[in-house]
């Protein structure tokens, strides 16, 4: 049937009264539906999940008359871009407009009880811009067909979202088989042990950065030896004649040392709560043998 044409007109007016009809009135039906389940507490009951809750369980509580929203979200977007079909620079301003009013509000709301429908119903609205971006001023009535380069873009936009959309929902369907679960907990693995790695080469650096950016006036610290103490004594004795402050000797010994056992007792004993007493003896009886002693453990038995 000619769009142009008498019989056309006459059937107009009823085409607008279905529409009406059917895109005004199904969704406050619904909404008016939701609410009286609302009022009656009945929204969270086995029986009513079971047979109505697609209309609500897959938003968060508050937002259970959010499908409503949803679909008149839809209505205003399909309207806009059929009615304004001649008129395609204010077709393109409308949907511009609706859309970003649409992406506002779902960035404010969050509605769905999931992370994921959040994203992918943000992606959907993000898609449909950049679609309305591509073919802003064109009108398929009055001008010729959209360029080369707009349909290979817009059909790759269509293909990898919807395809994206597909696989995701296809991996929660298919987990329950053994094969996917393997196939996704190996992928998992794969993609720890890759962190994992990225993790320690990064850890070997910065050890490595931190040794070649080492005081050379650590090169002094004492250094524990296999065999015991008197490397430690003998060693004590030329950083006590550098006139070097010996506590924080140690100190630089218990970072550097492989063997931090005996450092570890030492530095214990000098910061002794009960008795506050020095790691090394100065006194003047200990002079006669060595520069410095070590005092006897207060806590051995």
């Amino acid at each position: 049937m000619n769009c142009d044409s008498d019989p056309y007109r006459h059937r107009l007016p009823l085409v607008y009264l279905i529409l009406v009809l059917w895109v005004l009135m199904f969704p406050v039906a619904l909404f008016a539906f939701l609410l009286r389940l609302k009022r009656s507490k009945r929204l969270r009951e086995e029986l009513t999940i079971r047979r109505w809750g697609f209309l609500y369980a897959t938003y968060q509580p508050r937002f259970y008359w959010f499908e409503t929203f949803v679909l008149v979200r839809r209505a205003v977007i399909s309207c806009a871009a059929v009615l304004l079909l001649r008129d395609a620079t204010g077709r393109s301003s409308v949907l511009t407009i609706a859309l970003v009013a649409f992406l506002v509000l779902h960035f404010t709301l969050h509605p769905y009880a999931h992370r994921s429908s959040n994203m992918w119903d943000a992606v959907a609205l993000v898609s449909l811009l950049v679609l309305n971006a591509l073919t802003a001023g064109h009108s398929i009535l009055h001008d010729a067909e959209y360029s080369t380069v707009i349909q290979a873009f817009s059909s790759m936009i269509v293909i990898i979202i919807g395809g994206a959309l597909l696989l995701q929902i296809l991996r929660r369907r298919l987990v329950h088989y053994a094969v996917v679960a393997s196939f996704e907990r190996w992928v998992c693995s794969c993609w720890c042990c890759l962190q994992a790695s990225r993790a320690l080469d990064s850890f070997s650096n910065s050890n490595r950065s931190a040794d070649v950016d080492a005081s050379p006036d650590d090169s002094i610290v004492p250094t524990l030896s296999h065999d015991g103490s008197d490397t430690l004594l003998s060693e004590l004795s030329v950083a006590s004649s550098s006139g070097e402050d010996t506590s924080n000797r140690l100190l630089k010994q218990k970072h550097r040392s492989d063997q931090p056992g005996l450092t570890a007792r030492l530095l214990d004993h000098s910061h002794d709560r009960d008795t506050h007493q020095p790691l090394l003896d100065t006194s003047s009886e200990a002079a006669g043998i060595m520069p410095y002693r070590l005092l006897p453990d207060q806590h051995s038995s």
